[in-house]
């Protein structure tokens, strides 16, 4: 959901009022200079929020894996991959027509469990009863790999979603409706921060988690 940067400022600087931060470092900090702070730690704390926040919470996404490609050369059968977008942050939901559930936490190439996808024994790797997805690196970029598939040539994504980087357009920002108060928070936190008042900082970073919990 597209969100004002002007609102957002606004909900900021009452949350630094309603933590008691002006006694702190505002009352000696020009408006436009303090309007302009909040702005710059928009993107940072939507990020931040985004990544830490449970699946449960996110909502939206932009469409991807128009493309796949197939591990065994034959389509729908085993693993595939697709290419990610230069933007994507974070998963928000994958699945298969042949699954029997989607994806929403991929795992990493870091992972151990990673290494038992490439196991010749079928019944180790993911499959359409318990899918799993993997973020690694090919030569030509980040791909999402996906275990495993065995319906053949009928198969196609049935959803793939992802949230990109935040990015501030048009004087908006696109945050997902449940983040938004921590975000809030979160952002008030860095200001508190920027101004060495640790204290409020950590009271309001607290506040943010509560929120994702």
């Amino acid at each position: 959901m597209n969100y004002s940067i002007q609102d957002i400022v606004r909900e900021v600087r009452k949350a630094l009022d309603e933590n008691e931060v002006h006694a702190s470092f505002i009352e000696d900090v020009y408006t436009l200079s303090l309007n302009a702070i909040i702005e710059q730690k928009i993107p940072d704390a939507v990020r931040s929020v985004t990544e830490a926040a449970p699946s449960r919470l996110l909502d939206g996404g932009v469409a991807f894996a128009t493309t796949l490609n197939w591990e065994s050369g034959t389509v729908g059968k085993g693993m595939g991959y697709a290419l990610l977008p230069d933007d994507f942050m974070r998963l928000v939901i994958f699945q298969m027509n042949d699954w029997r559930r989607p994806v929403v936490t991929p795992i990493e190439d870091t992972d151990p469990l990673y290494f038992l996808q490439k196991s010749k024994f079928s019944g180790i790797r993911g499959g359409i009863d318990k899918p799993i997805c993997a973020i690694t690196t090919y030569p030509t970029g980040k791909v999402m790999e996906f275990y495993s598939c065995v319906g053949g040539a009928d198969v196609t994504v049935k959803v793939a979603k992802y949230l990109p980087f935040p990015t501030i357009k048009n004087g908006s920002i696109d945050v997902c409706r449940n983040l938004y108060t921590p975000v809030i928070y979160y952002i008030a936190g860095l200001v508190s921060n920027t101004y060495k008042d640790k204290e409020h900082g950590d009271v309001l970073f607290a506040i943010a988690n509560d929120y994702l919990k």
